[in-house]
């Protein structure tokens, strides 16, 4: 069939893989993404008779949104910089929690640094000798149907290999997509903020609060980075105002430094006009304010659609487990994490053991 009598084809779901294991011939999982989702996938595949896992990550290491940079904007080889860490970083999730069922964390603190996240993971890769299934500095470029090949159907990956500068095409009977969601910063609009001419900065690219030292400051957010980068800042800023939309202020004890707020409306030159018309000014203000899907490498043809921050098209994968399009059955594509709050360590192997 060619390519072009294709049209969107809907996205599977992951619980739906092991239909695929009946086939008993080897089948490749294409995985996208060596972070802590995409670690779980391949810990899981290579226990599937039949099936071989191979893991592309753009980066030269494993652990993905919890490996620290300390660059902004894009990294030391001019890629987008994917960690959204900051130095005090600490889970807000407790260990018990946050470890996959077969692999525990060492005891210590319940709540921990990011470092010893990133530490488990490694250790993680290394128990179940997983490193031998990741290519590192490989970037996928494009995922589409591959089409009809020998009687079976695929899915068509480019990657580029990103220390020779070469792209090659594979093709995957299965694709999990495991390239997380805390990389693509949420930016929302804010009437005149186009002439403020203080520093504007997303929770994305936060590493310290020493930039803030004496400042006025507009924390925008009051979710956990939001709370945590916000208290952070109030112990070197001379003023944080902690700008959120909930209904009643949050009853919390906090520093004379910091002062909740209502919404922010509108901005000019020097601040803010919130919700409830008080202007407060501000030389900086600091959005923490989530992050957006994304799948750049995705073609139309792979049928998933991101709008207004909601993936859409999974929910078919619920009704049928294989989406019938002229003639043919396409193999399963998913997506792990999507949910935006969920517990990793245990929702990541419930998704690859169904």
């Amino acid at each position: 069939m060619a390519m072009k009598q294709l049209t969107k084809q809907p996205v599977m779901h992951l619980g739906f893989l092991p239909s695929w294991n009946v086939l008993q011939c080897e089948r490749v999982v294409g995985i996208i993404g060596a972070g802590a989702a995409g670690l779980c996938a391949a810990r899981h595949v290579q226990g599937m008779q039949g099936w071989r896992a191979v893991v592309w990550e753009q980066s030269l290491d494993l652990g993905g949104t919890w490996r620290l940079s300390q660059n902004v904007g894009v990294d030391q080889r001019g890629f987008p910089v994917h960690s959204s860490l900051y130095n005090s970083l600490r889970t807000d999730v407790p260990a018990v929690l946050m470890a996959f069922p077969d692999y525990k964390f060492p005891d210590g603190e319940s709540f921990m640094h990011h470092t010893t996240v990133l530490k488990y993971l490694e250790d993680y890769a290394r128990h179940f000798s997983l490193l031998r299934f990741i290519k590192f500095g490989h970037r996928v470029e494009e995922v589409s149907p591959a089409g009809e090949q020998d009687g079976q159907v695929a899915w068509r990956v480019t990657v580029k290999d990103l220390s020779k500068g070469f792209t090659h095409v594979t093709t995957c009977r299965a694709l999990l997509i495991c390239n997380g969601h805390f990389s693509e910063p949420n930016i929302p609009e804010i009437e005149g903020i186009e002439k403020y001419r203080g520093q504007r900065l997303h929770s994305h690219d936060y590493r310290e609060p020493s930039a803030f030292l004496a400042r006025r400051v507009v924390v925008l957010g009051a979710g956990a980075s939001g709370l945590d980068i916000a208290l952070e800042i109030a112990q070197v800023a001379d003023k944080v105002f902690l700008s959120h939309k909930f209904p009643l202020l949050i009853p919390s004890e906090f520093p004379n430094t910091l002062h909740q707020v209502r919404a922010v409306v509108t901005a000019d030159e020097t601040g803010f006009v919130l919700a409830d018309g008080t202007y407060v000014e501000a030389e900086a203000i600091l959005y923490c304010t989530g992050y957006k899907y994304k799948f750049p490498f995705l073609t139309d043809e792979c049928g998933v659609e991101v709008k207004d921050n909601r993936v859409h098209n999974v929910h078919k994968a619920h009704h049928q487990h294989q989406i019938s399009h002229n003639g043919l059955h396409w193999p399963p594509i998913a997506s792990y994490h999507l949910p935006s709050r969920q517990l990793p360590g245990a929702v990541f192997p419930c998704h690859s053991e169904r």
